[in-house]
């Protein structure tokens, strides 16, 4: 299984790479999310991914909101001056998200750990080189993220988080429990 996740990152890595940077990064920013998801099923749950990563999308679109707001000069965006919703990288910390959860909460897949992070730099440099963001603004997000997954991995109902979903069918009954404990 390890394998197979491995290749499916090479290969879409490879597949879309060719089809420009700033396609790659549009890529990134939902193949990382994705891949962690995958691998937290097997650690803490995919709703352990799923809340830490609301968190960090949520405290992105609450600074572009404030940001376009109060037309806050380090949130405008390089190519277009009058637009101020850059601040920070959307899809720079979608991608940081996945890299960062990965190393944090699934210590079974180290060897995902380097190319998501290379994925995630590459994602911030074709915001850049794409004039949606300045070099500050994936800084930003990629810090953002990391700082707040690292803030995740310490806190208790973290630690103690708990999924677990079973399906039971016999000629009698049908059921399907969800239980999530923190």
């Amino acid at each position: 299984m390890k394998r197979i996740k491995l290749y499916l990152l090479i290969f879409l890595i490879s597949n879309f790479a060719h089809a420009g940077l700033t396609q790659f990064g549009n890529v990134m920013q939902i193949v990382n999310p994705t891949i962690a998801g995958l691998t937290s099923t097997q650690e803490k749950g995919m709703g352990h991914f799923l809340i830490v990563f609301a968190q960090v999308e949520i405290l992105t679109q609450a600074m572009k909101f404030i940001g376009e707001q109060t037309t806050w000069q380090a949130s405008q965006r390089p190519c277009c001056l009058s637009n101020y919703g850059g601040m920070p990288s959307g899809h720079t910390a979608a991608a940081w998200s996945g890299a960062s959860y990965v190393r944090l909460f699934s210590p079974k897949y180290p060897y995902l750990i380097v190319p998501l992070y290379a994925t995630s730099v590459a994602t911030a440099y074709s915001r850049v080189q794409n004039k949606q963001h300045s070099s500050a603004q994936v800084i930003t997000a990629a810090a953002l993220t990391e700082i707040l997954t690292v803030i995740n991995s310490s806190l208790n109902w973290s630690k103690n988080y708990q999924a677990q979903f079973s399906l039971a069918y016999t000629d009698t009954s049908k059921d399907i429990k969800f239980a999530i404990k923190f």
